[in-house]
């Protein structure tokens, strides 16, 4: 566990890695390293924690639906679109590794399908922007 708040590094071998750790975590801004062996992407299991949702769990949205704003770029950083995404659009990428959005109309919108330009995944960050 990394806190830039307080600038140390601590080291657990025996912790029950939690939505509420990340939760509790992410109150002293702290980074969590989970090793693989405790992540999926799509099962149920209550000794692993499910990546999008440790993604996506300290996520806060100021729209009603509860929808995160996700700005698309390119390799170079340009930016290619805005859109919004949920956990469960964050859950479907993972698994496909394309671009999954959600559609405040018509639900989970897999970008390209129908014009046969689909967007691949390379990389997720999560970037809380607070304002004053």
């Amino acid at each position: 566990i990394y806190s830039e708040a307080f600038g140390i590094e601590i080291f657990l071998s025996f912790i029950k890695y939690s939505l509420d750790l990340i939760k509790n975590l992410s109150t002293i801004s702290a980074d969590l390293v989970v090793p693989i062996k405790y992540l999926i992407l799509d099962s149920k299991n209550n000794s692993q924690l499910n990546v999008a949702d440790a993604l996506t769990y300290t996520l806060i949205s100021d729209h009603p639906d509860g929808l995160s704003i996700t700005i698309v770029v390119d390799r170079r950083g340009v930016a290619l679109g805005v859109v919004y995404s949920s956990t469960e659009s964050v859950k479907e990428v993972l698994k496909t590794r394309t671009g999954v959005y959600q559609s405040r109309k018509c639900g989970l919108w897999h970008k390209g399908t129908t014009l046969e330009s689909i967007q691949e995944l390379k990389k997720i960050k999560a970037v809380v922007m607070e304002t004053p």
